[in-house]
């Protein structure tokens, strides 16, 4: 399988994981350590541009003269000479294009870890889907995969499998706006001049600094706000209908019933999910197999001789598609099969 995690070239373009690296604060460090608790396979080279950053220094450091930066680049085009064309052509042009802006990727040649960079280079690309049209920054997470997204004023989004953001490059300038469709989890920073709002199909939820669920999708015919910190204004797109939500109070809007429903939530089942929990609490069976193809980014097919009933309990932490379906299999008298993105369910009976 084809990895979707950030090679190292990535984690020194982003600026997020750069400031954090220079200027840690307790937003940033939750974020990065989660990352890294989330992703131990990745740790090598996690604390490899880590390290970059923070022991190579930048140019006023070393004082880096042309002739410093030429010697530099033939020596990474010795490096790699051993590789292939292609191999060679990629980390060269990575490096030439990088160079004004990361002194320290030049200055890593002096430690010799330019062979590894070129490697990385080669194998990976960016753990989101990211598009940039115009003044506007698409970030989109993939069917089966949540992923967290470090917004310019320092705000964290976890974004559900199939949900998106966007926002403007004046997101900072006086208000900051954020286009969403699907679901995801805010952690915002407080900034009482600058609110923070999210626009989806059919909410306008406004904050100041806060955190807070948003499932607002194109698809469906429901809207959803959980509050789990601060105070959050929800107000309805078509009609301007509004309501303040406190922490655990979450406002759920009925396209049919054309209103605002308030109530108290269980914070796992709203929010278990951008913790990488799978949580069920008496659902129905169909309501459990969609949860699980949103989860997974699958099909799942019921053999319609085949009557699930009851209900459903329970959850799953970062476990595979398999074992959950085993779990539940077990229990509700079904077995499965598993081809590519399409499940089969059938009796087990």
């Amino acid at each position: 399988m084809e990895s979707n995690q950030p090679n190292i070239e990535q984690f020194l373009s982003n600026s997020s994981f750069v400031k954090w690296v220079k200027e840690p604060d307790n937003v940033s460090n939750e974020f990065w350590n989660n990352w890294l608790l989330n992703n131990p396979d990745k740790k090598e080279t996690f604390e490899l541009a880590k390290n970059i950053i923070q022991n190579l220094a930048y140019k006023h450091q070393y004082h880096l003269d042309k002739q410093e930066l030429d010697a530099m680049f033939e020596s990474i085009k010795s490096t790699v000479a051993q590789n292939s064309d292609a191999e060679k052509q990629h980390a060269i042009s990575i490096f030439t294009n990088n160079l004004k802006r990361f002194w320290w990727v030049a200055a890593s040649v002096v430690i010799g870890i330019t062979y590894s960079l070129q490697t990385e280079f080669a194998k990976e690309r960016l753990m989101t889907s990211v598009l940039t049209m115009g003044n506007k920054q698409f970030y989109g997470a993939n069917p089966g995969e949540r992923i967290k997204v470090i917004l310019p004023d320092g705000s964290i989004v976890t974004l559900q499998g199939g949900s998106s953001i966007s926002y403007n490059s004046d997101f900072q300038d006086t208000i900051r706006k954020v286009e969403l469709n699907g679901q995801a989890f805010f952690d915002v920073v407080k900034n009482p001049q600058k609110p923070f709002v999210v626009e989806s199909k059919h909410l306008r939820t406004r904050v100041l600094g806060t955190s807070f669920s948003v499932n607002d999708s194109e698809k469906d015919a429901i809207g959803k706000v959980a509050v789990r910190t601060g105070k959050v204004s929800m107000s309805v797109v078509e009609n301007h209908q509004s309501e303040i939500l406190t922490p655990s109070k979450m406002g759920v809007w009925h396209e049919t019933q054309k209103q605002i429903e308030v109530s108290t939530f269980d914070p796992k089942s709203e929010l278990a999910w951008k913790d990488n929990i799978l949580y069920f609490s008496k659902e129905d069976m169909p309501s459990v197999l969609s949860k699980i193809e949103t989860w997974y980014g699958v099909k799942i097919i019921v053999d319609p001789a085949l009557k699930l009933k009851g209900r459903y309990s329970g959850e799953f932490y970062d476990e595979s598609l398999e074992n959950v379906l085993t779990g539940i299999g077990f229990t509700s008298g079904f077995d499965f099969e598993i081809k590519g993105k399409e499940v089969k369910i059938v009796s087990n009976r």
